[in-house]
């Protein structure tokens, strides 16, 4: 792969693999791996985990024998120390949201034609790394889409994250896969910030409707669960917080923005825990997020 962070490799390769090459695990096999968090074998030429930590967790792969690295978090990969141990990297970035059409074949195409075995690694290790994955193994004619859900179960995948549970759902075997040309980056630039914050107010503004609501389902949207939005918001501050941009931010902001995650975080946790007449501790937490965006607007959104 070339050295140069931003050059995309294309492939445009026949899989030319039968059902009977695809051979699945029984059970996904967990590798106990210090440097590899959250590690397991899921097929013969498909692992995932967490992010390699450092040298022992690139030293751990190579010893495993993988090959390709793909990335499924928001942050910039290791491409220095990929190199160092001549492992290629592909960076395919999810939010928790859930996993687009475009981005399922991807990953299919990808544990299909990319040289194995194949790492999919997220930042834990337990959630967007464990959806990524079943959905590539099950595009790809890897697996079931009923091993694909036990998978998540095993990998500790919060409910919660109902797109992702939803994702390894209703992802089906991609018949034409071998047709599909797609270039895979080594890295590319994180969610915009910009992005990020719209998501984030789109999830205030059904939160806020839910309260109105009583803390219950909004009236608005079947289907929005409480807990799930209030969590969305502490996941794209966390993501946010991890980029690499942001260290060059003022100490205050990211300071306002930590803040604000640790708010959504317990108002998450809160409304699984909380009675549901518990209104005014849940509309406190609402009210220090909202206070803290209109903050952070204020001193620096231009």
């Amino acid at each position: 792969m070339n050295v140069a962070s931003c050059i995309a490799f294309a492939i445009v390769l026949a899989v030319g693999i039968s059902q009977a090459d695809l051979c699945c695990a029984d059970s996904p096999e967990p590798l106990a791996l210090p440097s590899l968090k959250n590690a397991f074998r899921i097929t013969d030429d498909v692992l995932m985990g967490a992010t390699p930590e450092g040298h022992a967790g690139f030293e751990a792969l190579r010893k495993l024998g993988v090959r390709t690295i793909i990335s499924v978090d928001g942050a910039r990969p290791n491409l220095l120390l990929a190199r160092e141990f001549k492992l290629s990297y592909v960076h395919l970035p999810l939010g928790y949201e859930g996993i687009s059409e475009d981005r399922r074949i991807e990953l299919a195409k990808a544990v299909a034609v990319l040289p194995g075995p194949i790492f999919i690694h997220c930042h834990q290790g337990m959630h967007r790394g464990p959806a990524a994955a079943a959905v590539a193994c099950i595009g790809s004619g890897r697996m079931s889409r009923e091993s694909g859900r036990e998978l998540l179960k095993i990998a500790g995948t919060s409910e919660s994250y109902r797109g992702l549970h939803e994702a390894v759902a209703t992802t089906r075997r991609i018949e034409n896969l071998d047709s599909v040309s797609v270039v895979f980056p080594e890295a590319v630039q994180a969610r915009p910030i910009l992005e990020s914050m719209v998501q984030i107010n789109r999830s205030i503004e059904r939160l806020i409707e839910i309260e109105k609501a009583g803390w219950k389902r909004s009236r608005l949207e079947a289907g929005v669960s409480p807990a799930n939005e209030a969590l969305m918001i502490s996941e794209y501050f966390n993501e946010l917080l991890r980029t690499n941009g942001m260290k060059d931010e003022p100490k205050e902001f990211k300071q306002i923005m930590r803040r604000s995650r640790n708010h959504a975080y317990k108002l998450s946790n809160d409304l699984k825990i909380r009675a549901s007449s518990d209104f005014r501790h849940l509309s406190s937490l609402l009210a220090k997020i909202r206070d803290d965006c209109t903050r952070c607007h204020r001193d620096y959104r231009n």
